[in-house]
């Protein structure tokens, strides 16, 4: 992922002429552990662009995976089917559980505990 930002970054400024800052930090990846983590993160990727007001609802957002999840046409760009594994085997059921979870967590604002590291990649436990 660094390489990529790299990459685009390089790409970017030579192509604009534009030599100024175009991401701000550093990348920086998470191990993240236990299954409840990764479905409590993917709800709050989904939900970020409704917490900032561009949208109303997060099926609206075409910049996240939400959609994908829910939808019965895959994106071949998105694995999902580990993600939707933790409701069901069934794809169907799947896709309307993940729904369910990622709505009942609208009301939710930031979620600090996603920022909690140890050794600035490991997610703590709860």
């Amino acid at each position: 992922m660094q390489n990529l930002h790299f990459r685009y970054t390089r790409t970017f400024k030579i192509t604009y002429n534009n030599y100024s800052h175009l991401f701000q930090g550093r990348y920086k990846a998470i191990l993240c552990e236990k299954e409840s983590y990764l479905l409590e993160l993917s709800a709050y990727i989904d939900l970020n662009a409704l917490r900032v007001g561009l949208v109303e609802d997060p099926i609206t957002y075409r910049w996240c995976s939400y959609r994908s999840y829910i939808r019965e046409r895959k994106d071949d760009l998105l694995e999902r089917d580990f993600l939707l594994a933790q409701f069901s085997q069934n794809n169907n059921v799947a896709m309307r559980a993940y729904k369910r979870f990622v709505t009942g967590r609208m009301g939710q604002g930031q979620r600090e505990d996603f920022y909690d590291l140890k050794d600035q990649w490991f997610l703590k436990r709860r």
